[in-house]
């Protein structure tokens, strides 16, 4: 039964005075047993700490655990051979376009403001730092790493800096780090990507030594690693298989320094990996599911490689997409998204260019 309101308000829930908790009635003892608790509490906390100096409230309240540090991340290397205009270089515009679409394309940018970061080549020309940054991207730059002897028979020039890209695991600054190729077309927002288990779940490593090759050491205790599953061939079912692979144009991670020096002397090992893939093929190795770190897929919905028309017209399609702005094979629709990607994102930066020149 509900007290009757003594003359108090009668639209105010039944703890809106002081003596009536939860609807039931209070004796004024054990509200001023309560209040005597309280302030005794204030006083141990702002007053009397015996194992230092005094501490306020409001220091209290900042001891909360800080927020975890987020990013999205891509790479950019020199086209070999550099066009003499960088509006020429199909793979910085493809890096503009995805640090377009994740900062300020109002149906896919980012609202935890999560910032984007773009890894480069020492190598890289200027003009395309700068302007990056002025895009609103975070640069830093990095030092190349080059391949190894026993790698230079099988490896392409164009794929000769790929293995930079692995620098993104020193990066200890960042909690975690969603890493996507510029070629990407993206249809909706990522941010929720950071939330599910694939993404949080930090794996122990196995102690299995049969899994190991002859001069194989250095594997960490630990890691965080999710990626999207790879597919080579347009030509596959909807949904997408799942063929124990996956394509370094779309991974989640924690960064890790005992990880890269694994990665580091899976280099030095001759045919740990094919070189014809150089970084995919070495990481791919590293987190094969019958080794010691097996990475953790992520569902099909969040990316898919080579897209075809069953995995476009799909009501519920997946997040983004990972497929070049100039390729002439992609699926048309694709082809048209990017199309317009490309379009709206020299349209806004070209505004905003001018806004400044006043």
């Amino acid at each position: 039964m509900v007290p009757e309101w003594n003359g108090f308000p009668k639209n105010k829930p039944p703890f809106y005075h002081p003596a009536i908790v939860f609807g039931r009635s209070v004796s004024s003892t054990r509200v001023a047993f309560l209040a005597a608790l309280s302030l005794s509490v204030i006083y141990l906390v702002c007053f009397a700490s015996s194992f230092g100096s005094p501490i306020s409230l409001a220091e209290v309240s900042s001891l909360k655990r800080p927020e975890e540090r987020l990013a999205y991340a891509t790479y950019l290397a020199p086209t070999r051979p550099e066009p003499e205009n960088d509006d020429d270089d199909n793979y910085f515009i493809a890096c503009r376009m995805v640090a377009y679409q994740i900062m300020h394309a109002p149906e896919t940018k980012t609202n935890r403001s999560i910032p984007f970061v773009v890894m480069v080549h020492h190598e890289l020309r200027q003009s395309k730092k700068d302007r990056l940054k002025r895009d609103g991207a975070v640069i830093v730059e990095v030092e190349g790493i080059r391949p190894e002897e026993w790698m230079m028979s099988g490896m392409m020039e164009k794929y000769m800096d790929l293995y930079t890209k692995l620098r993104v695991f020193q990066w200890m600054q960042y909690d975690r780090v969603l890493f996507i190729d510029g070629d990407h077309l993206i249809v909706r927002r990522l941010d929720d990507i950071f939330d599910i288990p694939e993404a949080t779940m930090t794996q122990q490593t196995h102690k299995n030594n049969s899994a190991l090759l002859d001069g194989e050491t250095g594997q960490p205790s630990e890691y965080l690693l999710a990626a999207s599953g790879d597919l080579h061939s347009y030509n596959h079912p909807f949904p997408p298989p799942n063929i124990g692979a996956f394509n370094t144009g779309f991974f989640l991670f924690k960064p890790s320094i005992q990880l890269f020096e694994y990665y580091m002397t899976l280099m030095k090992l001759p045919n740990s990996h094919n070189p014809e893939y150089p970084e995919q093929a070495l990481v791919n190795y590293a987190h094969r599911p019958e080794g010691n770190m097996p990475f953790a897929q992520f569902d099909w919905s969040w990316n898919i490689i080579l897209p075809n028309g069953n995995d476009w017209k799909w009501e519920n399609r997946a997040a983004s997409f990972h497929e070049k702005w100039w390729r002439t094979r992609a699926v048309r629709e694709v082809r048209e998204e990017l199309r317009v990607v490309k379009e709206s994102m020299f349209a806004f930066y070209r505004g905003r260019d001018e806004a400044s020149w006043y």
